[in-house]
């Protein structure tokens, strides 16, 4: 992690030079903020970065959300969350994919939000990544637009691994890619004690 915390300079430092908020880009591939809960794959990360995108819109903060768009979808689906601008993209095939099969179709999802993005001349500063396969794109996406890339996990590979023993089945693709973005993020965001030590005690760039 580069940074300890979002009080650091390189985000202070984010707002424009006439004192506007940055435009901030959430990543959420399979917890579309605008779909009700109920919907196959709906759950609490729905909720939480939908809430979260409507705080910070109240806040003054110009908000983009990219999510994968469940339907049949030929082009990005634009919708309006009262204020939060909400981008379904096309990736993959189409209806419900469970999140272990998404990870082959990231690379996809990337370009499209990058190619939505520069079609809108949009440029955010700050990345917000949800779940680790919010965290590969949002790696990409920073990278891409030399934006600060602030990442929520919400649940760690270790963890449940550590919790189902030998009744589960290992990810170590997604481990190692939880362990890239703990070291490459500007600031990594805990959701409760629990979730901070074991994050200390699991990857080692944290």
């Amino acid at each position: 992690m580069k940074h300890d915390s979002p009080l650091q300079p390189a985000f202070r430092t984010t707002l424009h030079r006439d004192g506007s908020p940055p435009l901030v880009a959430m990543v959420s591939v399979h917890g579309d903020p605008s779909v009700p809960i109920g919907t196959e794959g709906a759950g609490g990360q729905n909720v939480y970065v939908r809430e979260l995108a409507l705080a910070l819109r109240q806040l003054g903060h110009p908000i983009l959300v990219f999510t994968r768009g469940a339907m049949d979808l030929e082009a990005p689906e634009v919708l309006d969350l009262d204020g939060v601008t909400v981008v379904r993209l096309p990736c993959g095939v189409t209806g419900h994919l469970g999140r272990d099969q998404l990870f082959s179709h990231l690379p996809e999802f990337v370009a499209r939000a990058a190619d939505w993005a520069a079609a809108q001349k949009l440029q955010a500063s700050i990345v917000h990544s949800h779940y680790w396969l919010s965290g590969w794109v949002g790696m990409a996406l920073a990278r891409r637009w030399l934006a600060a890339h602030v990442h929520t996990p919400h649940s760690l590979g270790a963890v449940k691994q550590e919790a189902l023993g030998h009744a589960g089945t290992p990810n170590p693709v997604r481990i190692e890619v939880e362990d890239e973005i703990a070291e490459q993020a500007d600031a990594l965001i805990a959701t409760s004690p629990a979730d901070l030590i074991a994050r200390a005690r699991h990857y080692k760039a944290t």
